[in-house]
C-alpha cells in the first residue's frame, strides 16, 4: 500500500508540474499577443490619421507647377539648379589610379573627397580640366605623407597633389612640363 501511495503521489506531482508549465507558457504568449495587438492598433490609428489629413480638402498647395517652370525638352535641364546647397559640381575625374588605390597609401575618407577638392582647387585657379591621368612612376611617399602627380589631359599642365596624414589635409599645386 505504501508503494502505491508513493507512486500516486509522484504521478500527481508530475501532472501538477506539467499543468503549471502549460499555464505559465500560455499566459506569457497571451501577454505577448496582447502587446502586439495594442502596438498594431496604435499604428493603424496613426495611418488612419495621416490618411484623413491627406484626404481633407483644407490642404493648401503653396506653389503649383506651371509649364514656365518645367523644361521644354527632356535634355534642357540645368543640373546646377538641382544640386543641394554646398555641393560642388565636378567635371574632373581620375584615370588609372588602380595602383594608388590598391596600395592603400591614401585613406578611404580622403579618396572619397579627393575629386571634389581637386575640382574646387582647379575652379579657384580658373583651370578647366576633365581627365586627370595619374602618373604611376611619380609617387613619393615620405613617412605618412604622399605626393603624386597627374597629367591634365588637354593641357600642358601637371597637377601635384600632396596628402599630409598628420594633418589629414590635401595640398595642390600646378607644374608645367
Amino acid at each position: 500500500m505504501r508503494k502505491v501511495h508513493k507512486i500516486y503521489t509522484i504521478i500527481f506531482c508530475l501532472v501538477l508540474s506539467v499543468l503549471c508549465l502549460i499555464i505559465t507558457f500560455y499566459t506569457r504568449n497571451s501577454m505577448q499577443i496582447e502587446e502586439m495587438v495594442s502596438e498594431s492598433s496604435m499604428y493603424i490609428e496613426k495611418i488612419e490619421n495621416i490618411s484623413d489629413e491627406l484626404s481633407s480638402p483644407n490642404i493648401e498647395v503653396s506653389e503649383s507647377l506651371t509649364s514656365s517652370i518645367l523644361p521644354k525638352e527632356d535634355n534642357e535641364v540645368s543640373p546646377e539648379l538641382y544640386l543641394p546647397e554646398g555641393v560642388i559640381q565636378t567635371f574632373v575625374y581620375f584615370t588609372n589610379t588602380e595602383e594608388l588605390d590598391e596600395s592603400g597609401v591614401i585613406p578611404l575618407n580622403i579618396n572619397a573627397i579627393i575629386v571634389e577638392e581637386t575640382q574646387r582647387y582647379l575652379s579657384g585657379q580658373g583651370i578647366e580640366a576633365g581627365e586627370l591621368r595619374y602618373r604611376v612612376d611619380d609617387t613619393k611617399i615620405t613617412g605618412k605623407d604622399v605626393t603624386f602627380r597627374c597629367d591634365m589631359i588637354g593641357t600642358e599642365l601637371i597637377l601635384k597633389i600632396s596628402y599630409s596624414a598628420e594633418f589629414q589635409e590635401l595640398h595642390f599645386g600646378i607644374d608645367k612640363e
